[in-house]
C-alpha cells in the first residue's frame, strides 16, 4: 500500500521524462516506502529488507552483468563516441533503451538498485536535504499542474536525470555530476574481500568480529574471510540483524560444537528478531554432523501462555515453531532422525500446542499461529518416497 501511495506522486503525477529516466521515480518510490516501513514496522524489518534487497542486485550482476541506470549517454570520464564507430557490445541479450525489450526481471532488478542509488544518496546530502529536493520537485510539479498547456511550465511534471542533479545543486550547493556519472551511468558494484588472521603469541588484544559498510551505504559485495569463533561471537553478541544473518551463512561451513550451540542459542533467545531465529533453525537443515536427535525440539515444547503483545509463546510458536517443524519433517524424509520420535513430536507440538494455550482473549492471535502450524503438520505427517523406492 505504502508503494503504491508513493507511485502517485512519483511514476504518476511526476513521471519520466524518457525511459532512460525510469530508474528517478522508480527509485524514489521504493526509498518512500522503506521509510514508511522503517517507522511502522521497526528497524530491524527495514535493514534486513534492506539487506535482501542489495545481495539480490549483487547476485544479479554477478550473473549476468552490471545495471547501467541511466544509458543514454557515457559518463564524463569517458569520451562520446564517434557516430562511424561501432557500438559496444551489450552484456545483455536485449537492448536496454526500450521498456518493451527488456528483460522483467532486469526491471525489477533495477528498481531495486535505484532505490540503494537514492538512499546512498542521503547519505551523501542527508536526510533533510534530500527530502527538501523531493518536496522542491512536487511544488513544481503543482505550481505547474494548474497553468495551460502552452505556458512552458509542464516540464516541470517530468523528471530526468539532469533536472535531478540540478535541483540537488540548486537546494544544497553540492554537484553530484561525479555520484552520477559512477552510480548512475556506470554499471556494476563494488567488491570488498577481507582477511583477517589473529597471532596469539605476538598480538594481546584480541579482535572479535570484523565488519565492513554496516549502514550499507555502498552497493557492494563483501566477502570476509575469519575463523568460526569470530562468526560465533558476531552472532551472539552483535546486535544488528544484518550482521547475525552474515554470522548463520558464514556459520554454514563451520559445521562444529561450538557453531551448532551458538545456533540453538539464536533458536532459544526470545529478544532475538524471529526471522534470524528462523534463519538459524534454517542453517541447521543442511546435511552436516551436527543433525542429531532433539536437536532443535527443545524450543518447541508446548507451554502456556496469554499470546500477549509481547509473549515469548508468541513469538515462538509462530514463524519460528512453524521454521523448526518444517525441519522435522525434512529430517524425518532423509531418514535422519527416528519416525518414532518424529511422530511422538508432532503429537505433543500439534496436540498439546493448542490445548494449553490460554488464548481465548485473543482469537485472532491464537487463530495466526494455528494457521502457521497447519502446514508444518501437513509436511510432518505426509511420507514422500525417497528416489530408489520410486524408481523399484
Amino acid at each position: 500500500m505504502a508503494q503504491a501511495v508513493a507511485e502517485q506522486f512519483f511514476g504518476c503525477f511526476i513521471s519520466m521524462q524518457h525511459w532512460s529516466d525510469a530508474w528517478l521515480p522508480k527509485g524514489i518510490a521504493s526509498y518512500l516506502c522503506g521509510l514508511y516501513s522503517k517507522k511502522c514496522f521497526g528497524k530491524n524489518a527495514y535493514r534486513e529488507w534492506i539487506h535482501k534487497e542489495l545481495d539480490e542486485v549483487v547476485k544479479y550482476e554477478e550473473e549476468y552483468g552490471g545495471i547501467i541506470l541511466d544509458p543514454s549517454q557515457p559518463p564524463a570520464s569517458l569520451p562520446a563516441p564517434s557516430p562511424s564507430a561501432p557500438a559496444p557490445e551489450s552484456a545483455f541479450y536485449f537492448p536496454l533503451k526500450n521498456l518493451y525489450t527488456i528483460s522483467p526481471l532486469y526491471m525489477e532488478t533495477m528498481r531495486k538498485k535505484a532505490q540503494l542509488v537514492i538512499r546512498m544518496l542521503e547519505h551523501r546530502i542527508g536526510y533533510e536535504l534530500l527530502l527538501q529536493v523531493l518536496n522542491k520537485h512536487l511544488s513544481l510539479a503543482m505550481n505547474a499542474s494548474t497553468t495551460k498547456p502552452g505556458s512552458g511550465q509542464w516540464n516541470h511534471m517530468v523528471i530526468s536525470t539532469n533536472t535531478f542533479a540540478k535541483a540537488i545543486f540548486t537546494v544544497t550547493g553540492k554537484d553530484m555530476a561525479v555520484f552520477i556519472d559512477q552510480w548512475v551511468r556506470t554499471g556494476g558494484h563494488v567488491k570488498f574481500h577481507l582477511l583477517f588472521i589473529f597471532n596469539r603469541k605476538s598480538s594481546d588484544s584480541p579482535v572479535l568480529w570484523i565488519r565492513l559498510d554496516p549502514d550499507m551505504t555502498l552497493v557492494r559485495s563483501c566477502q570476509i574471510d575469519q575463523p568460526d569463533y569470530m562468526w560465533q561471537y558476531q552472532l551472539r553478541h552483535e546486535r544488528d540483524v544484518t550482521a547475525q544473518f552474515e554470522a548463520i551463512t558464514a556459520l554454514e561451513k563451520f559445521p562444529t560444537a561450538s557453531s551448532r550451540l551458538a545456533l540453538t542459542d539464536t533458536i532459544e533467545n526470545d529478544h532475538t528478531y524471529v526471522k534470524v531465529r528462523s534463519a538459524a533453525a534454517q542453517c541447521l537443515t543442511k546435511p552436516t554432523p551436527w543433525c542429531r536427535h532433539g536437536l532443535v525440539l527443545r524450543p518447541c515444547w508446548p507451554c502456556s501462555g496469554n499470546y500477549s503483545a509481547h509473549s515469548p509463546a508468541l513469538t515462538s510458536s509462530s514463524r519460528t515453531i512453524s521454521r523448526i517443524s518444517s525441519i522435522i519433517s525434512f529430517k524425518r524424509r532423509q531418514n535422519v532422525r527416528p519416525r518414532s520420535a518424529c511422530r511422538l513430536y508432532c503429537r505433543r507440538r500439534q496436540m498439546g500446542g493448542p490445548r494449553v494455550s490460554d488464548g481465548h482473549s485473543r482469537r485472532r492471535s491464537r487463530s495466526w499461529h494455528s494457521a502457521r502450524i497447519a502446514p508444518s503438520a501437513h509436511q510432518q505427517s505426509s511420507v514422500q518416497e525417497r528416489p530408489s523406492q520410486a524408481q523399484t
